[in-house]
């Protein structure tokens, strides 16, 4: 369940560099967009673009491969928003694990199951019994030092995947 670290790299670009397959699924949906920004994202190997909006006053990420596929969309919560069944096994799953921990941001996922138009629809519409996930960053500390994990646990609180995330020099005391 383990893969490589995530060292994930953002870098801001103009609409005009985003591509024109994603640009029009976006622009198809007729959504009344808020702060469109544009980026491209490099996380390893993988190579991504990211369109990163507000709507409804909720933050979203829509990411596309460079073929302009829809990859998955993530929509950030707070943990009061996540079903307790969810929740619960999470929570022992990350107390069976650590002794000190804490989720520094959460994200619903949707990943595309083959059919990007309806992904995007029952996301923005948060339809909650459409294929997701939750994605969680988690800072651990464990004799003295602190540890950065990306979490992907299924709806039912299914560990699907661990990375740890390689932080840059910014890093600041949380506990």
């Amino acid at each position: 369940m383990a893969s490589q670290g995530k060292e994930e790299y953002e870098k801001r670009i103009k609409p005009q560099d985003f591509p024109t397959q994603a640009s029009q699924l976006l622009k198809d949906s007729g959504l009344n967009i808020d702060r469109l920004k544009y980026y491209k994202e490099v996380d390893g190997d993988h190579r991504s673009f990211e369109a990163k909006f507000k709507y409804e006053g909720r933050r979203y990420s829509v990411e596309f491969d460079d073929q302009g596929i829809l990859e998955d969309i993530e929509i950030d919560r707070k943990k009061r928003a996540i079903p307790k069944s969810t929740v619960q096994p999470i929570t022992e799953y990350l107390n069976d694990t650590y002794v000190k921990w804490k989720i520094e941001k959460i994200q619903i996922q949707y990943p595309n199951d083959g059919n990007a138009e309806e992904v995007l629809n029952s996301a923005l519409q948060m339809i909650t019994d459409a294929p997701t996930n939750i994605e969680l960053i988690v800072v651990t500390k464990s004799e003295g030092k602190l540890s950065w994990f990306e979490y992907l646990f299924s709806k039912e609180g299914i560990l699907l995947n661990k990375r740890p995330v390689i932080r840059r020099s910014y890093d600041f005391l949380l506990f």
